[in-house]
């Protein structure tokens, strides 16, 4: 997939539907665009190594247990495609409400995203994803 354009698109269908399976804590949709072990590897700032996708199940139920998310937005910054591998570094903002007890505030989560595509059995799956917050980052 040398092709750009076709990388691109194939990117932003990708994050718009993770973008939707967020908002609708939809498991199987998330899960559906991950590359099967061993050769999953998932990284993010609290220091988690998720390595399967019973791993990746139980760090979305619980990321879906923690807050409630009312939008995503992405934009993408980089990208990069050869025939074999699409990387892309995106910015994310979920819009959502913390739940803590009984109470919920609204916060928005700005993200820092790397993602690594390869084909496997004729679709393009995320290999490897690392997700930092964005907090620290100046504009």
């Amino acid at each position: 997939m040398a092709d750009l354009d076709l990388a691109t698109d194939l990117v932003d269908t990708f994050f718009s539907e993770i973008a939707t399976s967020y908002c609708n804590k939809d498991l199987e949709q998330l899960i559906s665009h991950y590359t099967s072990e061993p050769d999953l590897l998932f990284w993010n700032a609290e220091g988690d190594t998720i390595t399967s996708h019973d791993q990746l199940i139980l760090w979305y139920e619980e990321l879906f247990r923690q807050f409630e998310i009312k939008s995503v937005n992405y934009r993408v910054e980089e990208l990069y495609a050869d025939e074999h591998t699409i990387i892309s570094g995106s910015l994310w903002v979920l819009s959502t409400l913390r739940k803590l007890g009984e109470e919920q505030f609204e916060e928005e989560q700005s993200l820092r995203a790397t993602h690594l595509f390869r084909q496997q059995n004729g679709r393009w799956l995320i290999n490897h994803l690392h997700v930092s917050p964005t907090h620290f980052l100046s504009d």
